[in-house]
């Protein structure tokens, strides 16, 4: 039974025994009912207490038998909420992903909610072993996934971020109608004709279209030659976020120190905060910081090895663990110190790959069954291409970034706390960019050598971090004992 609807069940039986609200009651009609919650789902309802409410007035509205899909739509778009479905699939598939692309000693940094959308655009015109592989590769284990993808949409498009999706077919392609209402009603994505006999023509007006959406952070999405003789369509989905942190860092703070990659020390500018709470934890392998942006919706976690130098429990981690649920676990700490470079990334890969090292397979092969998708010639089409390309700016300010994803489809023919509290990112670690009710993870990188901003020569002396706040502020005792 779907969470939702198992929830409305149970708040008109307890409110009918004059009973309340509580978790554990829940848990004992759960029980009673056969039917399965996780602490995630029960958590998420017990400690939002308006969300009772809501769901008391759907389920009492006079002539009125609301669906499991208007129930989680009303409840999405009422309380800013990201359906409890979706947003689990998304993380698992982030994990995994991240799993994937993480490794060995390079900048990485990817939108896995970009992947994750387009991919979901490919899956409504496939059928299938195409579908059960991509549904898999998704770890998707509901039914109604168009209507938790328009809930999505809803929830987080906002002054904050913005996610887009077009569709470009060739004028030879005919696309289903079914198909190409399903991408317009649950991804609002419009279907563009383009004359692919004319492919740098077609190829700069996508690119346009992805700069317009990503403020011009995304240039080049698709390179020259990316459009095939074979190509039929193109799926894409654009990201753009941009918000200030919740309480910013002093720029007069801003010092310039050294970040130790693994390719030798390069000078940053580290933006400082003392004496601040913040929520924190630890599971011995590594630590992890979450810094809120201005509103709560949106929060960066930042996470480094528990020593320095030990930039492979990164990887240890990564490998080992679910990231969201460790980074989840914390409590608030008061910190004398935190220090978060300044940097700007940019990162562009080819991710076929990548996903059919997660099963997705049939929908590269000809064998791809996306017969609800189109045809053109009669033939059938596969995926031939996912490119993806991200921009992550970090400043005192807050946090700028941007990603795309095209899906190139091709018809099948030729191709301790006594002493000071402190957070240091002088050394590799792992970002991400998550949003706070839900835990969907929008951005995700493992930064090795972060680029260096602009107008890097005003910020003071080129040497480590630790050393010149240690000298500048004249530490004593346990800091500087920390420092040396």
């Amino acid at each position: 039974m779907h969470t939702v609807t198992f929830l409305s069940y149970a708040v008109l039986l307890l409110n009918d025994a004059q009973k309340p609200i509580t978790k554990e009651n829940i848990e004992l009609l759960a029980t009673a009912s056969h039917v399965q919650l996780d602490e995630y789902a029960l958590n998420q309802f017990t400690n939002h207490p308006h969300l009772k409410n809501t769901i008391s007035k759907l389920i009492q509205a006079p002539n009125s038998v609301l669906s499991v899909n208007e129930a989680t739509y009303t409840l999405t778009k009422s309380h800013n909420t990201i359906p409890y479905n979706i947003s689990k699939s998304e993380i698992q598939f982030s994990h995994k992903i991240m799993q994937q692309t993480f490794g060995g000693n390079k900048n990485t940094f990817i939108s896995p909610m970009s992947i994750f959308v387009a991919i979901s655009m490919l899956m409504a015109g496939a059928t299938g072993t195409t579908l059960t592989e991509i549904r898999n590769a998704l770890t998707i284990q509901y039914t109604n996934h168009e209507q938790e993808m328009q809930a999505i949409m809803a929830v987080l498009n906002s002054d904050i971020i913005q996610i887009a999706n077009q569709i470009y077919v060739d004028n030879k392609f005919n696309i289903n109608h079914t198909y190409a209402t399903t991408l317009k009603q649950f991804y609002h994505s419009e279907v563009v004709c383009k004359n692919f006999e004319n492919p740098d023509s077609a190829r700069r007006d996508i690119n346009a279209w992805v700069e317009q959406i990503t403020k011009n952070k995304i240039q080049d999405l698709l390179a020259p030659n990316a459009i095939k003789p074979n190509t039929c369509s193109i799926l894409v989905n654009a990201i753009y976020f941009k918000c200030n942190w919740k309480n910013k860092f002093k720029k007069q703070d801003t010092l310039l120190g050294q970040f130790k990659a693994p390719t030798g020390e390069i000078s940053l500018p580290f933006m400082i905060k003392r004496n601040k709470r913040f929520e924190h934890g630890s599971n011995g392998i590594i630590e992890w910081l979450r810094i809120p942006y201005e509103g709560d919706e949106f929060e960066a976690v930042f996470v480094r090895p528990n020593e320095d130098g030990e930039t492979e429990k990164l990887d240890e981690f990564l490998k080992e663990y679910d990231v969201l649920s460790v980074v989840s676990r914390t409590s608030y700490k008061e910190f004398d110190l935190v220090v978060v470079p300044r940097f700007k990334v940019e990162y562009e890969a080819e991710v076929s790959s990548v996903l059919q090292d997660m099963g997705m397979n049939r929908a590269f092969s000809p064998d791809a069954e996306f017969e609800l998708m189109g045809s053109k010639n009669g033939e059938k089409i596969s995926v031939s291409a996912i490119f993806h390309k991200t921009f992550l700016a970090v400043d005192e300010e807050g946090t700028e970034a941007a990603a795309a994803t095209a899906i190139m489809m091709k018809e099948e023919c030729e191709e301790d706390e006594s002493l000071p509290v402190v957070f240091v990112l002088d050394q590799p670690f792992i970002m991400l960019i998550v949003h706070s009710q839900s835990g969907a993870i929008l951005f995700s990188g493992k930064i090795v050598q972060p680029g260096q901003p602009d107008e890097i020569s005003t910020y003071g002396a080129y040497y480590p971090i630790k050393k010149q706040i240690q000298e500048k502020e004249s530490l004593g005792g346990f800091m500087g004992e920390l420092f040396n």
